[in-house]
């Protein structure tokens, strides 16, 4: 009975110490799980907050690339204005170079029939001054008609060239959000693996205790 007293005492003895040397290990790993779950949590709350601030750099992409698609359009509406009236001058310059053309061969036509008559009637003489006032109208008309479509010429290539930058901002836009895009599809397989990590180290914890828990039961 002694003996048995004594081994029972022993095994209690070499028990404490196994159970004191396996708690100690065990706070160890419970240490370091505790750590890698407190990074994990910090990288987490990063990658929702990145993931945050790129929805928002997302939004705002997206509001300029439809502020600059709805400039464009108007400005492509511009575009299609100033052609059609730079056709148009450009349809009544030529109509009035050839009335000038006309003018100038019918003025040409009275002059030499005014010489022919000798000097010419006073119903010619009449003709040829009113046929050169038309002619100074037309001309004058010209110079103006000219002077419009150069002036709407200019506009336009002006509106070509916002609209070459409108359009090649919106380019750079759309670039830009689809590089979001693609780093916000990072960031959420990231903050799933994050989640999913967290997720273990809490089950390896809560499972480190439990087993440290059922020692000290046994051990008592």
């Amino acid at each position: 009975a002694r003996e048995y007293l004594a081994l029972r005492d022993e095994l209690k003895t070499l028990d404490l110490n196994v159970f004191l040397t396996r708690s100690v290990k065990y706070e160890a790993r419970i240490a370091e799980l505790r750590q890698a779950l407190s990074d994990a949590e910090k990288n987490l709350a990063e990658a929702s907050a990145q993931l945050e601030a790129l929805g928002a750099r997302r939004d705002d992409q997206q509001m300029e690339l439809d502020r600059l698609e709805m400039d464009s359009a108007e400005k492509r509406g511009e575009v299609q204005t100033l052609i059609r009236q730079v056709e148009s001058l450009d349809g009544e310059v030529g109509v009035l170079h050839e009335r000038i053309g006309s003018l100038k061969r019918e003025h040409d036509r009275l002059c030499a029939q005014q010489e022919r008559a000798a000097g010419g009637g006073d119903g010619i003489r009449a003709q040829v001054e009113e046929m050169k006032s038309e002619l100074e109208d037309a001309k004058t008309r010209l110079i103006e008609e000219e002077s419009a479509l150069t002036h709407q010429e200019e506009e336009l290539k002006q509106s070509e060239k916002s609209l070459s930058e409108m359009e090649a901002a919106a380019e750079a836009a759309k670039g830009e959000i689809i590089r979001i895009m693609n780093r916000l599809s990072d960031v959420r397989s990231q903050q799933a693996r994050l989640s999913a990590m967290k997720a273990a180290l809490e089950q390896q914890i809560s499972g480190m205790d439990q087993t440290s828990l059922r020692d000290q039961e046994g051990l008592y």
